[in-house]
């Protein structure tokens, strides 16, 4: 359905499949996007985490050599599938967390060692330290994915101007709020390298 509804970007992920069943279904997902020269997103290794309030855990609950890609099974993912683009866990994670999150930048070399014709995505990327973004988006990262860091200033802005106020016209009480989401994205344009970049 995506493929067929016009977006242009295709992402899929069987990371919860088991390796060899998200293999073949990534594998139809490729020859179906690419029948359209749409370029597709696969990942193998769940990604930790979800967009809730993580705000009172260590993000280094994540920090388990399990957890990581492994640069082997990501070149056999690759070279079986046809994705163009790799989403890896280096230490990044879903959320936000009361502790910075830290990439593991030479496991990321590894995996960029194993797969030097490979684009890589950043999932988790709220959060993270900011010299790791920087570090990772030189190695290789080509798309990093900001959630948590948007709702939460949206959140919490919103909270504020409905608590000062007795105002009851929702229009009225939030732009303050999406200016909050503003500055996150203008922060992460400018961290990312594009604000050159933008169309």
């Amino acid at each position: 359905a995506a493929v067929e509804g016009g977006f242009d970007y295709i992402h899929f992920d069987g990371s919860k499949f088991p390796f060899d069943q998200n293999i073949e279904i990534t594998k139809e997902v490729v020859k179906l996007a690419h029948a359209k020269g749409l370029p597709v997103e696969g990942e193998f290794t769940h990604i930790e985490g979800s967009s809730a309030d993580h705000t009172k855990e260590d993000a280094a609950q994540f920090n388990k050599a399990e957890y990581y890609t492994n640069p082997e099974k990501a070149k056999e993912f690759v070279t079986k599938t046809g994705v163009d683009v790799l989403a890896s866990f280096i230490g990044n994670s879903h959320g936000i967390y009361a502790t910075e999150k830290r990439l593991d930048l030479t496991v990321f070399k590894k995996i960029i060692e194993a797969l030097p014709a490979t684009l890589f995505s950043l999932h988790g990327g709220s959060g993270v330290h900011d010299d790791d973004v920087r570090a990772a988006i030189k190695m290789g990262i080509v798309k990093v994915n900001i959630n948590s860091e948007m709702r939460i200033a949206f959140k919490m802005t919103l909270q504020e101007s409905l608590n000062a106020s007795t105002e009851i016209a929702i229009y009225k009480l939030t732009p303050p709020a999406i200016q909050a989401v503003q500055d996150v994205v203008e922060r992460k344009i400018m961290l990312f390298g594009s604000n050159e970049k933008c169309m």
